[in-house]
């Protein structure tokens, strides 16, 4: 099994009011496994470009401060790579 990182950004057009560049920037855990995941583990860097297909999970856990939270991850059923950095 891999586990790994996905960062997906959303610029806005235009800057914020104190002249930064603004982006939102959502981070997702993606899951593979079998050949899928020893390719991947190969060949995926910190910074590489990657597309995902899979299956969008939605999981609630409790926090230390018995807090519902909420985490959504990606089964993938398949990765691929758009740019290598």
């Amino acid at each position: 099994m891999l586990v790994f990182f996905v960062e997906n950004r959303m610029r806005k057009e235009h800057l914020s009011e104190a002249g930064e560049d603004s982006a939102k920037i959502s981070v997702l855990k993606v899951a593979a496994w079998g050949k899928l995941a020893q390719t991947m583990a190969n060949k995926l860097r910190k910074g590489t470009a990657v597309l995902v297909e899979g299956k969008l999970a939605s999981l609630a856990f409790e926090n230390r401060r018995r807090e519902v939270r909420y985490n959504m991850e990606i089964y993938a059923s398949a990765i691929q790579i758009i740019e290598v950095v």
